[in-house]
């Protein structure tokens, strides 16, 4: 079995696979040390491929954001200026610079071993139930952390908002890569869509809906004859069975019901208050500020909170020129997906992919939250795009 193998892709996966356990149960010195060790690592895999190795375009895109955030965070730790939250708390000047880091750098590790056949798509068979499991352990110990909380504070709730239910969603590209059994792999997705409707996060369901939906849209175009029919029938049940879970989960769920009036209502949970006051303050800034912007965590200085948005966040700390630089990193993301959609190896995977990251972008701080699962995605599926072009190069050169 591949997973058992001692090389340094399977130990940097189980080293994060380690922190990630240990950080659900309680965040502490030990998980600081860890995480600081996998950034580290991933830094120094950073470094390589930059000077050794040539990168496509999706990843290069992404390693000028890197540029753009690190300048960005440089600047905001030499300034030495202190910006406070809505409650007045200090928050860390190189906290910026430090999530952004530990969530974007690990790509370039799994690229690298995805380049050396390191990572291998039987290797991620064999690693995903182990992500599943270890995602619904860290949704439970969530679970207890805001029910231990709710008891604290003396209230008899019982049912949260679980930010968790992210994870499982950035767990749907690995699981869409092709599978030899389908049926486990529809287990999976199933697993996920349970757990991603049970966090009652508005965002999570949508995106995780429309990438589910995504995915069996392709399988149905995909398939032929008899196993048309048996995708047809399988998706069918499939949306059934939902809509029976989910009628069901508003029946008996109070707080599921709440959260899905006040979808209907338009409650945006204060993001239009925020996106208002930014909109406002870019609007008011001279030329300067409004191309280059006013430095890291500016949407803390000024409202308090961060955006909630990726976009509004970027325009006021970066500028439009950082605007411009994000929306060029989604457009060859897209791109890379409409070039290799029919590709049966990552075509689903990147499509996946795609709608996960770049739907996130408007409910979520989605790049400072990138998962161990999203890097092995992104970092698989850009190795094989550069193998690719690579393949293609030699080709044209001999012709």
């Amino acid at each position: 079995m591949p997973i058992f193998r001692i090389n340094s892709c399977n130990l940097f996966i189980a080293l994060y696979c380690i922190y990630i356990f240990l950080k659900a149960r309680e965040s502490s010195s030990l998980t600081g040390f860890l995480l600081l060790i996998i950034t580290l690592i991933s830094c120094g895999y950073f470094i390589f491929v930059q000077f050794k190795m040539r990168q496509p375009l999706m990843l290069r895109w992404l390693s000028i954001l890197l540029y753009m955030f690190a300048f960005y965070g440089i600047i905001y730790i030499l300034s030495g200026e202190t910006i406070y939250d809505f409650e007045g708390t200090p928050i860390r000047n190189i906290d910026y610079i430090k999530k952004i880091g530990a969530s974007l750098l690990p790509i370039y590790p799994m690229y690298v071993f995805a380049k050396k056949k390191l990572l291998t798509v039987n290797l991620i068979y064999c690693w995903t139930p182990i992500f599943i499991l270890l995602s619904i352990y860290s949704f439970y110990q969530y679970y207890n952390h805001l029910l231990n909380n709710a008891i604290l504070a003396g209230s008899s709730d019982t049912e949260f908002t679980n930010n968790l239910g992210y994870v499982f969603v950035s767990l749907l590209p690995l699981v869409f890569i092709k599978q030899k059994n389908t049926v486990l792999q529809y287990f999976y997705i199933a697993i996920c869509a349970i757990f991603i409707v049970a966090g009652v996060k508005r965002g999570a369901i949508l995106i995780g809906g429309i990438a589910i939906i995504y995915f069996f849209l392709v399988s149905i175009r995909n398939s032929k004859g008899k196993k048309k029919f048996s995708s047809i029938l399988i998706l069918s049940l499939a949306a059934i069975t939902a809509s029976y879970y989910i009628s069901n989960f508003i029946e008996t769920s109070d707080y599921f019901s709440y959260r899905l009036q006040n979808t209907l209502e338009g409650n945006t949970s204060g993001r239009d208050q925020i996106f208002s006051e930014i909109w406002e303050v870019f609007s008011n800034e001279g030329f300067f500020q409004m191309l280059f912007g006013n430095g890291a965590n500016s949407s803390i200085y000024f409202t308090g909170l961060l955006a909630h948005n990726d976009w509004l966040e970027i325009l006021i700390n970066q500028g439009l020129l950082g605007v411009i630089i994000f929306s060029s990193y989604n457009i060859n993301l897209y791109k890379s997906w409409i070039r290799y959609k029919a590709n049966q190896d990552i075509g689903v995977c990147l499509g996946g992919l795609f709608i996960v990251l770049f739907l996130k972008t408007f409910f979520s701080m989605s790049y400072t939250e990138y998962t161990l699962y999203t890097c092995i995605a992104f970092g698989y599926c850009a190795a094989y795009i550069s193998r690719n072009q690579q393949v293609t190069s030699i080709h044209v050169k001999r012709a």
